[in-house]
């Protein structure tokens, strides 16, 4: 129960809802540009995620940016973007295989509870190690 409280003291509702925004729009944008450089490129599909993920993690980045925290970290946060989601896309991953076979649950519903579960950690990546906290201006 301590960890609940934690997490509900240290969110900033106000921001996590705009990160869900950014990133929500995010996953729209790069199910499109999956959708278009397969169908319309001709594009080998998993060669289009590629593509579409380096796009939409730029894009999400600097809606994060603007939006969500107010500051610009310049290339470097964003290597530290790019390389935190692909720590926890792994993460997540390894957590639907867990919730999957280890608990058996169901294969349509571990990928939610994967996705809500790497949201919170994201979220605090980006708010303690892309943007500090002494650097952010308002919610």
């Amino acid at each position: 129960m301590k960890i609940i409280k934690w997490i509900i003291l240290t969110i900033q509702p106000q921001r996590f809802f705009k990160f869900c925004l950014v990133g929500g729009s995010g996953a729209l944008l790069g199910l499109a540009l999956l959708y278009i450089f397969t169908e319309y490129l001709g594009l080998f599909y998993l060669l289009s995620l590629a593509i579409g993920w380096i796009i939409t993690s730029v894009v999400v980045y600097l809606g994060n940016c603007k939006f969500t925290f107010h500051s610009f970290q310049g290339i470097r946060g964003l290597g530290k973007f790019i390389g935190s989601r692909l720590g926890t896309t792994a993460a997540g991953f390894g957590l639907v295989a867990i919730l999957t076979s280890g608990f058996d649950i169901y294969y349509m519903l571990s990928p939610i509870i994967g996705t809500l579960i790497m949201t919170l950690f994201n979220y605090f990546i980006a708010k303690r190690w892309i943007w500090h906290q002494k650097s952010l201006k308002r919610a």
